[in-house]
């Protein structure tokens, strides 16, 4: 095996995990109540960075509020775990499903892929 070679695959890899590491911390995810009266953005972590609430939504009762800014954060944080899985796969070879992470591809079948 060539050790030079080795080397330079190696340290593609590390650079595309930096890379993908980098997009994870920029990725947000919006999404909004069924009724539309909440917004919510969310990041990393299911970071909440952003929340609107319509003015109409203040005639709910306080528990119908909850609900719906429940459904919304929720909603978001299911959006972005969407996207990190679209930024992992190419990189990781793996795909969440349920919180367990599943085989996709191999590293060289990925590179092929995406020349990465």
């Amino acid at each position: 095996m060539d050790l030079d070679a080795l080397t330079e695959h190696a340290q593609r890899q590390v650079d595309r995990i930096a890379h993908m590491q980098a997009d994870l911390d920029e990725a947000t995810a919006a999404a909004s109540s069924q009724s539309g009266r909440v917004h919510v953005r969310t990041g990393p972590a299911g970071a909440v960075l952003y929340l609107r609430i319509e003015p109409d939504a203040m005639r709910l009762s306080p528990e119908e509020l909850a609900a719906e800014v429940t459904e919304a954060i929720t909603a978001a944080q299911r959006s972005y775990g969407a996207l990190a899985d679209e930024i992992m796969t190419p990189v990781l070879g793996i795909r969440t499903s349920m919180g367990r992470p599943t085989v996709e591809y191999t590293v060289d079948e990925t590179e092929r892929r995406y020349g990465r």
